[in-house]
């Protein structure tokens, strides 16, 4: 019991003695003569005293117990809030590994024979994994000297592919270096359809999936947890050859840029990884380490 509750059941038995004494002092309550009147009065004043400290003490009771249910019931919704949050934390966590182990599964078991290069520059010898996307940055990389006079080196197939593609819209934008923003990006593009097209086997399920890996981030973490936390886990496993084709792939995809940016997905590739600086001015996609 509180000391307020306490103090409000002792106030009226203090009265009461202190009447009852006071009676007695008088001479209205003797125990050898009694008058029945002034003991009528003293009987109804303590019937009526008693009776509303009774009352007072029974309403704070009730309101105890209302405040203490209501504490309880904030205390069980709290308990819920967080419960739920759990579960929806385990279920978010739960298929977003399995789609990231199936990204990592992805990688780990792409197979390929460099001898089938665009550049023709490699021997016959069979690549993996991250040695894939080495590999493929590699021969990017030719494509774009190539395409600007930079290498002395044939690519027979690259005439092949550009028969392939319908490149009426890119005549005239390579072999110059003062060409518009709007040029250049339809250049980037163009190089890297060369490359797509080329590679599409292997790309496309790589970036799909990893596009809707980052999809997912977006629309299904919950509130309560740091949608970035898991990006940087799926950044995390990205060699800095998948986040140079990752960057290119995006002048192509814009629903990939919208994803990248969102996060700052490329965040720690640096601008001298790029085959030109200046196709980082053009790129919008956030943070990228230019020092």
């Amino acid at each position: 019991m509180k000391k307020e509750e306490k103090l409000i059941l002792y106030i009226p038995f203090g009265i009461i003695i202190i009447t009852l004494l006071a009676y007695i002092i008088k001479g209205h309550i003797t125990f050898y003569d009694i008058n029945f009147d002034k003991l009528d009065a003293f009987g109804g004043f303590i019937g009526g005293l008693v009776g509303t400290s009774l009352t007072i003490v029974a309403t704070l009771y009730i309101y105890r117990t209302f405040h203490a249910q209501k504490e309880e019931l904030a205390s069980q919704k709290e308990e819920l809030k967080i419960q739920k949050e759990l579960i929806a934390q385990q279920q978010f966590e739960t298929t977003f590994f399995n789609l990231f182990n199936i990204h990592l599964e992805l990688k780990k078991n792409i197979n390929y024979n460099t001898e089938n290069s665009i550049s023709k520059t490699n021997f016959e010898s069979i690549v993996n994994g991250i040695q894939f996307f080495e590999f493929v940055h590699d021969d990017f990389r030719n494509v774009w000297k190539y395409e600007h006079n930079m290498s002395p080196s044939p690519i027979i197939k690259i005439h092949d592919i550009k028969e392939q593609m319908d490149n009426s819209d890119f005549s005239g934008l390579f072999f110059s270096d003062n060409i518009t923003n709007e040029k250049l990006i339809q250049d980037i593009k163009f190089k890297y359809q060369i490359l797509f097209q080329y590679y599409k086997n292997y790309l496309g399920p790589y970036f799909r999936n990893l596009y809707h890996l980052l999809k997912y981030i977006n629309n299904n973490c919950p509130n309560n947890l740091s949608k970035k936390q898991y990006a940087d886990v799926l950044q995390s496993q990205m060699s800095f050859s998948e986040s140079v084709l990752l960057f290119y792939n995006s002048f192509e995809f814009d629903k990939m840029r919208e994803q990248i940016k969102s996060f700052d997905f490329l965040e720690n590739m640096h601008t001298s990884n790029l085959f030109e600086l200046r196709h980082n001015n053009l790129s919008d996609l956030g943070k990228i380490k230019s020092d």
